[in-house]
């Protein structure tokens, strides 16, 4: 359907939307079977005013209003009668597994209505759902705006899978509402940045089996993410093609806690990416894990891919030392093997060059993301 034909539909039935919205009695589910489906007033409904609308075009799990359950406790409106011309319709007053008040029960039963739900999910495109959400009736436009914000956080998470990761985690942590319409021109619009982490960064060999930190934002006339590294030295910014997505993520789940990722100046003295994973509990001898580790002192920490061969536990019981694999060269090589020692937070000098921070354990959904962008031949430089 074009969206033209969709806000028309809309509009005739936005009479009908308004009067079970605005019901402050429980709703009911009428089945209509299959001979009411297609016929002119085989189905009928009287609103409040006396006046009958046409229910046959609508589908067989349509919504209507039905009365007053006897197991619930109404809110006194005015009366609204329901008639079917079809004697196999019989409407249904339970609401099976219903609980809270009224309202809430109504606002959930709306919130599934078919009618706005089902069109909704046709449009894909953000011009289409404004015009069909905010041009109708003032009536309809109003009221069907807890239904609209849901569509428009799914459109959000379906375009940009990340953005919405660490959009939902940054609300969460500082306890605040997300108005998904306008996070959804902010981002389309390249507005607002977030701070990701990306893999193989600049599909260099020397950033391979990496994640490096780095402000992303959109940029719709590329039709691509827009990444600005956050290093030491001055960097240009990648553009990561959309069909790209998955070198994105957003800081891994269990180095949340310690890291605090929506800590930003002047709140934090630095971004995240500067901060040190303490502990080594959850390494296991086998096991993928993700390293910090930088050349320079001034740079923030990059996630580093390797698997644990060994780990030595010291006395102290806060230190150990882990000895890494990165099998993605070769095993002559001096970068093959590195001994670090961790848990207690501090930075130290690698044997290879630069410092290391601390270390996390990788969980198998997580070492399955790392493995697509394992090189097919062993580096050599």
């Amino acid at each position: 359907l074009k969206p033209q034909s969709i806000a028309s539909v809309l509009a005739t039935c936005a009479r009908k939307i308004t009067w079970v919205l605005s019901m402050g009695s429980t709703t009911s589910v009428c089945r209509l079977p299959e001979s009411c489906n297609g016929k002119q007033n085989s189905c009928t409904a009287l609103d409040p005013d006396g006046k009958w609308a046409t229910q046959g075009d609508f589908d067989s799990s349509i919504q209507v209003v039905d009365g007053i359950a006897s197991e619930l406790k109404p809110i006194q409106t005015k009366p609204w009668s329901w008639k079917s011309t079809d004697p196999a319709v019989q409407p249904i007053y339970s609401l099976p597994g219903a609980v809270g008040s009224a309202e809430e029960q109504l606002f959930d039963v709306v919130v599934s209505l078919p009618l706005l739900v089902d069109i909704l999910g046709f449009l894909c495109d953000a011009s289409d759902v404004v015009r069909v959400c905010r041009t109708l009736s003032k009536s309809t436009s109003g009221d069907a705006t807890p239904i609209c914000t849901r569509h428009w956080k799914h459109m959000y998470q379906q375009r940009w899978p990340v953005f919405f990761e660490a959009q939902s985690y940054l609300a969460d942590a500082r306890r605040a509402q997300v108005d998904w319409q306008a996070a959804y021109f902010h981002a389309l619009h390249g507005t607002c940045m977030f701070l990701l982490e990306v893999f193989d960064r600049e599909r260099k060999m020397g950033f391979a089996m990496s994640c490096m930190s780095a402000k992303v934002a959109w940029d719709k006339t590329k039709k691509s993410y827009v990444a600005h590294y956050q290093s030491a030295s001055q960097t240009l910014p990648e553009y990561i093609p959309d069909q790209e997505v998955r070198r994105l993520r957003f800081c891994p789940f269990s180095a949340r806690a310690q890291l605090s990722p929506e800590l930003l100046p002047p709140e934090a003295s630095d971004i995240y990416p500067h901060r040190i994973l303490h502990g080594f509990d959850t390494l296991k001898v086998g096991q993928g894990c993700e390293l910090q580790w930088k050349m320079q002192m001034g740079s923030p920490f990059g996630w580093w891919y390797g698997t644990v061969e060994s780990i030595d536990r010291h006395s102290n019981g806060v230190t150990a030392t882990v000895t890494m694999l990165f099998e993605h060269f070769p095993a002559t090589s001096r970068w093959y093997r590195l001994r670090v020692d961790v848990g207690d937070g501090v930075v130290r000098r690698c044997a290879i060059g630069g410092h290391h921070g601390g270390i996390r354990a990788v969980t198998e959904q997580e070492r399955k993301h790392w493995m697509e962008f394992f090189p097919k031949q062993p580096l050599v430089f």
